[in-house]
């Protein structure tokens, strides 16, 4: 199985306080890891580490060998499925998913963006808005959104948090069925030991 990202010895300090301390992760291809832990751990650090929206202080990330270390966030291929979903409010749910997509031809985008659609079950509402949803059905179009551009990997940030009890376990499941069909590597951060039980194949727990 090949290696899709290498985290080595990074190390992070906000505000004076070290957050994270000469951490390394390999996530390999078609793995789903959960970073556990309680709020200020360092996890949502590491995950804008490697998304490129935060500098490490030390250590570098590699995806596929590629020292991306430096590299800006926009270039490194890497989906993202924030917290709050991120949607734009007046575009459709085809137009959300759309939105990345550039450099393709017409037939390509539309191609792309009926796969993703299908794949995420999101066909019936591809015209309505982020309003017009639920919960769930917004998570999904922001894992839609981030899956189209077929980027290395996605990374999670609390993807579950906002979401209604009743309807967690179906979408823990569902999430991981669309990341391991599309064979998506992916990071998953969260505080629920239940979210990284369901979704992930391998759990680091930080303290």
């Amino acid at each position: 199985m090949d290696t899709t990202l290498t985290a080595s010895n990074i190390s992070k300090s906000l505000g004076g306080k070290t957050v994270l301390d000469h951490f390394s992760l390999t996530l390999e291809e078609s793995e789903i890891i959960a970073l556990l832990g309680n709020s200020g751990c360092g996890k949502t650090t590491f995950l804008r580490i490697v998304a490129g929206l935060e500098t490490p202080d030390n250590g570098t990330i590699q995806i596929s060998g590629n020292d991306i270390t430096l590299q800006a966030a926009e270039k490194r291929n890497i989906g993202l499925v924030f917290q709050d979903f991120a949607l734009f409010p007046h575009m459709s749910v085809k137009k959300n998913i759309v939105y990345g997509l550039h450099g393709l031809a017409r037939s390509e985008r539309k191609a792309r963006v009926d796969e993703v659609l299908q794949l995420t079950g999101l066909e019936e509402v591809a015209e309505q808005y982020p309003h017009q949803l639920s919960g769930g059905q917004q998570q999904r179009v922001a894992l839609a959104r981030a899956l189209a551009p077929k980027p290395s990997l996605v990374l999670l940030d609390e993807p579950f948090s906002n979401l209604d009890a009743s309807r967690r376990d179906h979408l823990r499941k569902r999430v991981r069925e669309i990341l391991k069909e599309s064979h998506t590597p992916a990071i998953i951060v969260t505080h629920d030991q239940a979210d990284a039980d369901l979704v992930a194949d391998r759990v680091i727990t930080m303290s």
